[in-house]
C-alpha cells in the first residue's frame, strides 16, 4: 500500500503543505495539492523547499487543496467504489 502514496494523504490530513515526487503514483494521489519535483534533481528539490518556506500564500493554498484532495479517498467513497466494482463483476 505504500506504493499508493498513503504518506501523502496522511500529511494532507494533518494540514501540511507538500513537496512530492513527480514520478510514480505521487502526482495522481497528491493532485494539484502539492508542489511536484523531479526526485533525482537536487536543485529542483532545494528550489521547491525554498519556495514553500518563502511563499506563505502557496503554503496556505496547498494546505487548503490538500484538505479537499483527501476527500477523494474517504473511507465511505472507497467502500462505495469497491462495492460498485464487486457488483459489476458479479453481474458479468
Amino acid at each position: 500500500i505504500e506504493g499508493f502514496g498513503m504518506p501523502i494523504l496522511e500529511a494532507q490530513a494533518c494540514g501540511l503543505p507538500l513537496i512530492t515526487s513527480n514520478c510514480s503514483s505521487m502526482p495522481e494521489v497528491a493532485g494539484d495539492a502539492s508542489l511536484q519535483v523531479n526526485p533525482l534533481d537536487v536543485i529542483a528539490i532545494r528550489n521547491g523547499i525554498l519556495e514553500l518556506i518563502n511563499n506563505e500564500s502557496l503554503r496556505n493554498d496547498l494546505v487548503k487543496k490538500g484538505f479537499e484532495n483527501i476527500k477523494r479517498f474517504s473511507k465511505e467513497k472507497t467502500v462505495a467504489q469497491y462495492t460498485a466494482l464487486y457488483q459489476k463483476l458479479e453481474n458479468r
